[in-house]
Protein backbone atom coordinates (compact mmCIF):
# COMPACT_ATOMS: atom_id res chain seq x y z
CA UNK A 1 0.00 0.00 0.00
CA UNK A 2 1.32 3.77 -0.85
CA UNK A 3 2.24 5.19 2.35
CA UNK A 4 0.74 8.50 0.78
CA UNK A 5 -2.06 6.80 -0.25
CA UNK A 6 -1.73 8.42 -4.20
CA UNK A 7 -2.10 5.22 -5.60
CA UNK A 8 -4.99 3.63 -4.17
CA UNK A 9 -7.07 6.74 -5.79
CA UNK A 10 -8.69 6.25 -9.05
CA UNK A 11 -6.64 7.03 -11.96
CA UNK A 12 -8.09 11.13 -13.26
CA UNK A 13 -10.29 11.30 -16.10
CA UNK A 14 -8.28 12.17 -19.13
CA UNK A 15 -9.48 16.26 -19.77
CA UNK A 16 -11.61 16.66 -22.64
CA UNK A 17 -9.94 19.07 -24.88
CA UNK A 18 -12.31 22.71 -24.98
CA UNK A 19 -13.97 23.16 -28.16
CA UNK A 20 -13.59 26.53 -29.08
CA UNK A 21 -16.66 28.63 -29.80
CA UNK A 22 -17.21 29.45 -33.12
CA UNK A 23 -18.86 32.65 -32.97
CA UNK A 24 -15.92 34.81 -31.23
CA UNK A 25 -16.41 37.68 -29.00
CA UNK A 26 -15.00 41.09 -30.08
CA UNK A 27 -12.38 41.27 -28.53
CA UNK A 28 -11.12 37.55 -30.27
CA UNK A 29 -10.05 39.11 -33.32
CA UNK A 30 -8.00 41.35 -32.12
CA UNK A 31 -5.97 39.00 -29.67
CA UNK A 32 -5.52 36.56 -32.63
CA UNK A 33 -3.97 38.81 -34.90
CA UNK A 34 -1.25 40.54 -32.14
CA UNK A 35 0.92 37.72 -32.92
CA UNK A 36 1.40 34.84 -35.24
CA UNK A 37 4.56 32.08 -35.29
CA UNK A 38 7.64 32.80 -36.92
CA UNK A 39 8.98 29.15 -38.21
CA UNK A 40 12.53 30.02 -38.86
CA UNK A 41 13.32 31.93 -35.33
CA UNK A 42 10.51 30.06 -33.02
CA UNK A 43 9.48 33.74 -32.62
CA UNK A 44 5.55 34.88 -31.88
CA UNK A 45 6.05 38.23 -33.97
CA UNK A 46 4.01 40.97 -34.60
CA UNK A 47 1.19 41.63 -36.99
CA UNK A 48 0.52 44.93 -38.18
CA UNK A 49 -2.65 45.19 -36.94
CA UNK A 50 -4.23 48.21 -36.66
CA UNK A 51 -7.86 47.31 -36.52
CA UNK A 52 -9.17 50.71 -37.85
CA UNK A 53 -7.56 49.18 -41.17
CA UNK A 54 -8.40 45.83 -41.07
CA UNK A 55 -11.86 46.35 -40.64
CA UNK A 56 -12.23 48.62 -43.29
CA UNK A 57 -13.88 46.73 -46.60
CA UNK A 58 -11.59 45.52 -49.16
CA UNK A 59 -12.24 43.96 -52.28
CA UNK A 60 -10.32 40.85 -54.25
CA UNK A 61 -8.76 42.67 -56.25
CA UNK A 62 -6.72 45.06 -53.21
CA UNK A 63 -3.17 44.97 -53.73
CA UNK A 64 -0.62 46.32 -51.45
CA UNK A 65 -0.18 49.15 -52.99
CA UNK A 66 -4.27 49.93 -52.12
CA UNK A 67 -3.06 49.09 -48.67
CA UNK A 68 -0.07 51.24 -48.30
CA UNK A 69 -2.21 54.37 -49.36
CA UNK A 70 -5.30 54.01 -47.05
CA UNK A 71 -2.76 53.26 -44.41
CA UNK A 72 -0.39 56.14 -45.52
CA UNK A 73 -3.61 59.05 -45.14
CA UNK A 74 -3.35 58.47 -41.31
CA UNK A 75 0.48 59.89 -41.51
CA UNK A 76 -0.48 62.61 -44.00
CA UNK A 77 -0.22 65.04 -41.16
CA UNK A 78 3.30 63.86 -39.65
CA UNK A 79 4.60 64.13 -43.43
CA UNK A 80 3.50 67.54 -43.52
CA UNK A 81 4.79 68.98 -40.17
CA UNK A 82 8.51 66.59 -41.02
CA UNK A 83 8.39 68.61 -44.30
CA UNK A 84 7.50 72.38 -42.80
CA UNK A 85 10.45 71.44 -40.30
CA UNK A 86 12.71 70.41 -43.06
CA UNK A 87 12.16 73.95 -45.06
CA UNK A 88 12.46 76.45 -42.25
CA UNK A 89 15.20 74.59 -40.94
CA UNK A 90 17.71 74.37 -44.33
CA UNK A 91 16.66 77.82 -44.80
CA UNK A 92 17.51 78.76 -40.73
CA UNK A 93 20.74 76.66 -40.69
CA UNK A 94 22.64 77.46 -44.55
CA UNK A 95 22.24 80.88 -43.34
CA UNK A 96 23.92 80.08 -39.91
CA UNK A 97 26.69 77.95 -41.56
CA UNK A 98 27.61 80.98 -44.21
CA UNK A 99 27.53 83.71 -41.23
CA UNK A 100 29.12 81.93 -39.01
CA UNK A 101 31.68 80.48 -41.28
CA UNK A 102 32.99 83.58 -43.38
CA UNK A 103 32.16 86.50 -40.96
CA UNK A 104 32.35 85.19 -37.66
CA UNK A 105 35.45 85.48 -35.08
CA UNK A 106 37.59 82.59 -34.35
CA UNK A 107 36.30 81.06 -31.16
CA UNK A 108 35.19 78.58 -29.08
CA UNK A 109 31.65 80.01 -29.58
CA UNK A 110 31.84 79.69 -33.16
CA UNK A 111 33.27 76.30 -33.14
CA UNK A 112 30.26 74.77 -31.31
CA UNK A 113 28.02 77.06 -33.29
CA UNK A 114 29.17 75.58 -36.49
CA UNK A 115 29.17 71.92 -34.81
CA UNK A 116 25.64 72.15 -33.80
CA UNK A 117 25.18 73.76 -37.24
CA UNK A 118 26.55 70.53 -39.37
CA UNK A 119 24.61 67.96 -37.32
CA UNK A 120 21.01 70.12 -37.82
CA UNK A 121 22.32 70.09 -41.22
CA UNK A 122 22.75 66.33 -41.37
CA UNK A 123 19.37 65.92 -39.60
CA UNK A 124 17.83 68.27 -42.49
CA UNK A 125 19.08 66.17 -45.18
CA UNK A 126 19.09 63.15 -44.54
CA UNK A 127 16.85 62.13 -41.26
CA UNK A 128 14.02 64.17 -42.06
CA UNK A 129 14.15 62.87 -45.73
CA UNK A 130 14.06 59.18 -43.91
CA UNK A 131 10.96 60.07 -41.58
CA UNK A 132 9.08 61.14 -44.70
CA UNK A 133 9.58 57.64 -46.70
CA UNK A 134 9.04 56.33 -43.34
CA UNK A 135 5.72 57.69 -43.24
CA UNK A 136 4.99 57.54 -46.64
CA UNK A 137 5.50 53.96 -47.01
CA UNK A 138 4.45 52.18 -44.33
CA UNK A 139 4.25 48.82 -45.37
CA UNK A 140 5.79 49.24 -48.50
CA UNK A 141 9.32 50.41 -47.56
CA UNK A 142 11.18 50.62 -51.06
CA UNK A 143 14.70 49.95 -49.59
CA UNK A 144 16.49 48.10 -47.13
CA UNK A 145 19.66 49.84 -47.57
CA UNK A 146 18.07 53.34 -47.11
CA UNK A 147 15.92 51.78 -44.05
CA UNK A 148 19.27 50.90 -42.91
CA UNK A 149 20.93 53.99 -43.12
CA UNK A 150 18.13 56.16 -42.07
CA UNK A 151 18.19 54.64 -38.76
CA UNK A 152 21.86 54.89 -38.56
CA UNK A 153 22.53 58.08 -39.25
CA UNK A 154 19.09 59.06 -37.19
CA UNK A 155 20.92 57.82 -33.89
CA UNK A 156 24.59 59.09 -34.97
CA UNK A 157 22.87 62.65 -34.58
CA UNK A 158 20.28 62.18 -31.50
CA UNK A 159 23.22 60.85 -29.72
CA UNK A 160 25.81 63.48 -31.07
CA UNK A 161 23.99 66.24 -29.93
CA UNK A 162 23.31 66.49 -26.64
CA UNK A 163 26.93 65.85 -26.34
CA UNK A 164 28.08 68.99 -27.88
CA UNK A 165 25.69 70.50 -25.16
CA UNK A 166 27.43 69.06 -22.89
CA UNK A 167 31.09 70.47 -24.02
CA UNK A 168 28.90 73.95 -24.50
CA UNK A 169 27.82 73.97 -21.01
CA UNK A 170 31.82 72.99 -19.79
CA UNK A 171 33.21 75.74 -21.53
CA UNK A 172 30.76 78.21 -20.12
CA UNK A 173 31.33 77.07 -16.96
CA UNK A 174 35.27 77.47 -17.06
CA UNK A 175 34.91 80.64 -18.58
CA UNK A 176 32.53 82.00 -16.16
CA UNK A 177 32.57 80.42 -12.57
CA UNK A 178 36.72 79.03 -13.29
CA UNK A 179 37.61 82.54 -15.13
CA UNK A 180 41.12 82.63 -13.79
CA UNK A 181 42.14 78.74 -14.72
CA UNK A 182 43.09 77.19 -17.73
CA UNK A 183 40.92 77.53 -21.03
CA UNK A 184 39.95 75.39 -23.83
CA UNK A 185 41.82 76.65 -27.05
CA UNK A 186 39.96 76.89 -29.76
CA UNK A 187 41.74 73.71 -31.46
CA UNK A 188 41.22 72.03 -28.22
CA UNK A 189 37.21 72.38 -28.68
CA UNK A 190 37.41 71.09 -32.29
CA UNK A 191 39.42 67.99 -30.99
CA UNK A 192 36.55 67.69 -28.24
CA UNK A 193 33.43 67.84 -30.74
CA UNK A 194 35.58 65.53 -32.83
CA UNK A 195 35.63 63.05 -30.05
CA UNK A 196 32.14 63.35 -29.00
CA UNK A 197 31.44 62.44 -33.07
CA UNK A 198 33.81 59.52 -33.20
CA UNK A 199 31.87 58.55 -29.55
CA UNK A 200 28.79 58.78 -31.20
CA UNK A 201 29.56 56.67 -34.38
CA UNK A 202 30.67 53.67 -31.59
CA UNK A 203 27.32 53.84 -29.84
CA UNK A 204 25.41 54.23 -33.48
CA UNK A 205 27.34 51.81 -35.91
CA UNK A 206 25.59 48.85 -34.92
CA UNK A 207 22.17 49.95 -35.66
CA UNK A 208 21.78 48.63 -39.00
CA UNK A 209 22.39 45.23 -37.54
CA UNK A 210 19.06 45.77 -35.78
CA UNK A 211 17.03 47.67 -37.89
CA UNK A 212 15.65 46.84 -41.91
CA UNK A 213 12.96 45.50 -43.82
CA UNK A 214 10.89 43.02 -42.13
CA UNK A 215 7.89 41.11 -43.56
CA UNK A 216 4.63 41.55 -42.25
CA UNK A 217 1.42 40.10 -42.54
CA UNK A 218 -1.36 42.53 -42.99
CA UNK A 219 -4.18 40.03 -42.83
CA UNK A 220 -5.68 41.37 -45.71
CA UNK A 221 -6.01 38.83 -48.54
CA UNK A 222 -2.96 37.11 -47.46
CA UNK A 223 -1.12 40.23 -48.44
CA UNK A 224 2.42 40.60 -47.31
CA UNK A 225 4.31 43.75 -47.04
CA UNK A 226 7.25 45.21 -46.03
CA UNK A 227 7.76 47.38 -42.99
CA UNK A 228 11.24 49.36 -42.06
CA UNK A 229 11.73 48.43 -38.05
CA UNK A 230 13.44 45.78 -36.11
CA UNK A 231 14.51 42.76 -37.84
CA UNK A 232 12.37 39.67 -36.70
CA UNK A 233 14.47 38.12 -34.44
CA UNK A 234 14.19 37.80 -30.57
CA UNK A 235 17.50 38.84 -29.67
CA UNK A 236 17.71 42.00 -32.39
CA UNK A 237 14.11 43.06 -30.64
CA UNK A 238 15.89 42.25 -27.26
CA UNK A 239 18.90 44.08 -27.70
CA UNK A 240 17.10 47.30 -29.46
CA UNK A 241 15.23 47.44 -26.09
CA UNK A 242 17.64 47.51 -24.11
CA UNK A 243 19.62 49.92 -26.51
CA UNK A 244 16.71 52.73 -26.49
CA UNK A 245 16.70 52.22 -22.31
CA UNK A 246 20.43 53.23 -22.36
CA UNK A 247 19.87 55.73 -24.87
CA UNK A 248 16.50 57.34 -22.67
CA UNK A 249 18.80 56.78 -19.58
CA UNK A 250 22.19 58.94 -21.14
CA UNK A 251 19.51 61.51 -21.28
CA UNK A 252 17.97 61.98 -18.08
CA UNK A 253 21.82 61.55 -17.42
CA UNK A 254 22.77 64.45 -19.71
CA UNK A 255 19.82 66.52 -18.60
CA UNK A 256 20.70 66.10 -14.93
CA UNK A 257 24.40 67.20 -15.61
CA UNK A 258 23.39 70.33 -17.98
CA UNK A 259 20.48 71.64 -15.01
CA UNK A 260 23.64 71.68 -12.46
CA UNK A 261 25.92 73.54 -14.10
CA UNK A 262 23.50 76.14 -15.79
CA UNK A 263 22.38 76.50 -12.49
CA UNK A 264 25.99 77.01 -10.88
CA UNK A 265 27.02 79.90 -14.10
CA UNK A 266 23.25 81.81 -13.89
CA UNK A 267 24.33 81.79 -9.84
CA UNK A 268 27.77 83.59 -10.46
CA UNK A 269 26.20 85.86 -13.08
CA UNK A 270 23.59 87.01 -10.84
CA UNK A 271 26.19 87.36 -8.09
CA UNK A 272 28.43 89.02 -10.51
CA UNK A 273 25.66 91.14 -11.80
CA UNK A 274 24.95 92.50 -8.61
CA UNK A 275 28.73 92.74 -6.99
CA UNK A 276 29.19 94.81 -11.08
CA UNK A 277 26.99 97.69 -9.88
CA UNK A 278 29.09 99.55 -7.26
CA UNK A 279 32.37 99.47 -9.68
CA UNK A 280 33.61 102.03 -11.12
CA UNK A 281 33.68 103.20 -14.69
CA UNK A 282 37.03 102.33 -15.21
CA UNK A 283 36.32 98.64 -15.07
CA UNK A 284 32.83 99.03 -18.12
CA UNK A 285 35.49 97.01 -20.69
CA UNK A 286 35.34 94.17 -18.15
CA UNK A 287 32.09 94.80 -17.45
CA UNK A 288 30.86 94.38 -21.42
CA UNK A 289 33.10 91.45 -21.83
CA UNK A 290 30.98 89.81 -18.80
CA UNK A 291 28.02 90.74 -20.22
CA UNK A 292 28.49 89.34 -23.45
CA UNK A 293 29.81 86.31 -22.07
CA UNK A 294 26.47 86.04 -20.23
CA UNK A 295 24.37 86.78 -23.08
CA UNK A 296 26.42 83.79 -25.20
CA UNK A 297 25.27 81.33 -22.20
CA UNK A 298 21.67 82.61 -22.12
CA UNK A 299 22.08 81.33 -25.74
CA UNK A 300 23.24 78.29 -25.41
CA UNK A 301 20.49 77.98 -22.37
CA UNK A 302 18.23 78.34 -24.63
CA UNK A 303 19.26 76.00 -27.03
CA UNK A 304 19.81 73.29 -24.44
CA UNK A 305 16.16 73.86 -22.66
CA UNK A 306 14.60 73.37 -26.09
CA UNK A 307 16.53 70.25 -27.04
CA UNK A 308 15.92 68.64 -23.91
CA UNK A 309 12.01 69.16 -23.71
CA UNK A 310 11.56 67.51 -27.54
CA UNK A 311 14.42 64.73 -27.20
CA UNK A 312 12.81 63.85 -23.71
CA UNK A 313 9.22 63.76 -25.49
CA UNK A 314 11.11 62.10 -28.35
CA UNK A 315 12.91 59.49 -26.12
CA UNK A 316 9.51 58.71 -24.25
CA UNK A 317 7.16 57.97 -26.97
CA UNK A 318 10.24 55.71 -29.12
CA UNK A 319 10.73 53.94 -25.85
CA UNK A 320 6.98 52.73 -25.96
CA UNK A 321 7.03 51.60 -29.24
CA UNK A 322 10.25 49.33 -28.67
CA UNK A 323 9.00 47.80 -25.68
CA UNK A 324 5.21 47.77 -26.82
CA UNK A 325 5.82 46.21 -29.92
CA UNK A 326 2.16 45.40 -30.94
CA UNK A 327 1.57 49.30 -30.29
CA UNK A 328 -0.47 49.87 -33.38
CA UNK A 329 -2.84 47.50 -32.94
CA UNK A 330 -3.77 49.86 -29.81
CA UNK A 331 -3.42 52.91 -31.73
CA UNK A 332 -7.07 54.46 -33.60
CA UNK A 333 -6.63 56.33 -36.64
CA UNK A 334 -6.74 59.99 -34.90
CA UNK A 335 -4.17 58.71 -31.93
CA UNK A 336 -1.60 57.13 -34.21
CA UNK A 337 -1.79 60.29 -36.33
CA UNK A 338 -0.92 62.40 -32.87
CA UNK A 339 0.94 59.48 -32.04
CA UNK A 340 3.18 60.86 -35.18
CA UNK A 341 3.11 64.05 -35.11
CA UNK A 342 4.65 64.32 -31.65
CA UNK A 343 7.28 61.89 -32.09
CA UNK A 344 9.11 63.70 -34.52
CA UNK A 345 8.94 67.11 -32.54
CA UNK A 346 12.56 66.11 -32.07
CA UNK A 347 13.26 67.37 -35.51
CA UNK A 348 12.07 71.19 -33.84
CA UNK A 349 15.52 71.53 -32.31
CA UNK A 350 16.86 71.57 -36.03
CA UNK A 351 14.69 74.43 -36.97
CA UNK A 352 14.65 76.58 -33.85
CA UNK A 353 18.24 76.88 -33.19
CA UNK A 354 19.01 79.31 -36.12
CA UNK A 355 15.89 81.63 -34.62
CA UNK A 356 17.54 81.25 -30.75
CA UNK A 357 20.76 82.87 -32.34
CA UNK A 358 19.14 85.87 -34.03
CA UNK A 359 16.62 86.90 -31.23
CA UNK A 360 19.13 86.17 -28.09
CA UNK A 361 22.59 86.72 -29.58
CA UNK A 362 23.93 90.13 -30.78
CA UNK A 363 26.68 89.34 -32.86
CA UNK A 364 24.29 86.90 -35.74
CA UNK A 365 21.81 89.60 -35.82
CA UNK A 366 24.72 92.44 -36.42
CA UNK A 367 26.20 89.68 -38.98
CA UNK A 368 22.89 89.14 -40.33
CA UNK A 369 22.31 92.84 -40.99
CA UNK A 370 25.63 93.61 -41.95
CA UNK A 371 25.35 90.80 -44.51
CA UNK A 372 22.01 91.65 -46.10
CA UNK A 373 23.20 95.83 -45.78
CA UNK A 374 26.53 94.94 -47.91
CA UNK A 375 24.82 92.63 -50.40
CA UNK A 376 21.91 95.81 -51.04
CA UNK A 377 24.45 98.55 -51.30
CA UNK A 378 25.91 96.03 -54.47
CA UNK A 379 22.87 95.35 -55.98
CA UNK A 380 22.07 99.20 -55.67
CA UNK A 381 25.24 100.21 -57.17
CA UNK A 382 24.61 97.26 -59.76
CA UNK A 383 21.52 99.10 -60.78
CA UNK A 384 23.04 102.77 -59.88
CA UNK A 385 25.96 101.88 -62.51
CA UNK A 386 23.61 99.71 -65.10
CA UNK A 387 21.41 102.89 -65.34
CA UNK A 388 23.74 105.11 -65.80
CA UNK A 389 25.28 103.37 -68.54
CA UNK A 390 22.32 102.64 -70.00
CA UNK A 391 21.13 106.33 -70.05
CA UNK A 392 24.52 107.06 -71.86
CA UNK A 393 24.15 104.76 -74.76
CA UNK A 394 20.63 105.77 -75.12
CA UNK A 395 21.50 109.70 -75.46
CA UNK A 396 24.23 108.46 -78.10
CA UNK A 397 21.45 106.44 -79.91
CA UNK A 398 19.39 109.41 -79.95
CA UNK A 399 22.31 111.91 -81.07
CA UNK A 400 22.98 109.24 -84.17
CA UNK A 401 19.79 108.89 -85.50
CA UNK A 402 19.03 112.90 -85.27
CA UNK A 403 22.27 113.24 -87.10
CA UNK A 404 21.43 110.41 -89.66
CA UNK A 405 17.55 111.66 -90.40
CA UNK A 406 16.84 114.04 -92.98
CA UNK A 407 15.61 116.77 -90.99
CA UNK A 408 18.66 116.97 -88.85
CA UNK A 409 21.25 116.52 -91.85
CA UNK A 410 19.28 119.75 -93.04
CA UNK A 411 19.27 121.83 -90.28
CA UNK A 412 22.97 120.81 -89.28
CA UNK A 413 23.98 122.13 -93.55
CA UNK A 414 22.11 125.50 -92.50
CA UNK A 415 24.35 125.74 -89.73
Amino acid sequence: MDPDGLHDMPAPEPEVPAVPDPSPGPGTHIAQILTHTNHTHGLRAALFCPQWLVDKTWNNHTTLSDINGEFMRRNIPGIYFISLQMLLSLIGNVSVLLLYSTKSKISNYRVYVLCLVILDLISCVFVMPFAILYLYYPIQFPSNFICKAGFFIGFFVHIASPLVLVLIAIDRFQKICRPLQKQLTEQQSKLSCLFVCIFALGFSWFTPLLYGNSKIDTQINNIEGKRCFLENDRLTITIAKWNYIALTVLLVIVTAFLCVLYSLILRRIRSHSKYSTVRTKNRQKGLQKQQKLGKTTTTFLIISVVYLVNALTHDALALVLHIQPNLECFMGFYGGALYYIFLYTIFLNNVTNPFIYGLSDDRFSTMFKEFFQRNGAKRSSFTQNFNTSTSSVTKENYQQKKQSSPVGAKKSEEK
